[in-house]
């Protein structure tokens, strides 16, 4: 074997290499935690920490808009403040964002729900019917979100 087809053996051993590393480090969509809706996540970090819930998801203005509304509670030893950024995510992996909802100045031991909407296109309502999630985002002051998924049946949602 030549020094060159060596090199090259090793040049292409070595971009394998990098190829699976990279694969990897990323996340696959399928293997992350869904929740049901009436479950509650627990976000912590030191003396931040907040759980998170569904209590409300409702689809008005013929199958065009959908209501949600999040409740925060704050179980950490201080005050927060969250820019929540829901989105809907049909069984393709298309996502429909929503409208921010802002938490400000939740007091330790606090329990505070707002309400937002998810405008959607048209048509996209029977894709959700079929298998829906739905992805929220907090921002807090951390400077990495956190997020969480919970799984919807607009078949049969909690009244």
């Amino acid at each position: 074997m030549s020094v060159f087809s060596m090199r090259a053996l090793l040049l292409v051993l070595i971009i394998i290499a990098l190829f699976f590393m990279a694969g990897c480090s990323t996340p696959i969509p399928a293997s992350r935690q869904t929740f049901n809706l009436n479950e509650q996540v627990i976000f912590e970090n030191g003396v931040y920490g907040f759980g998170a819930s569904i209590s409300h998801l409702d689809v008005q203005n013929k199958n065009l808009t959908v209501t949600v509304s999040i409740t925060i509670e704050n179980k950490g030893n201080v005050g927060i403040t969250l820019a929540v950024f829901p989105a809907l995510v049909d069984p393709v992996g298309e996502e429909y964002p929503g409208s921010e909802i802002f938490f400000s100045q939740i007091a330790p031991g606090r329990i505070v729900t707002q309400t937002g909407t998810i405008s959607l296109p048209s048509g996209a309502y029977e894709t959700l019917k079929q298998n829906a999630a739905l992805h929220i985002r907090f921002q807090g002051s951390n400077p990495v979100p956190y997020e969480a998924y919970w799984a919807v049946d607009f078949t049969n949602l909690p009244k």
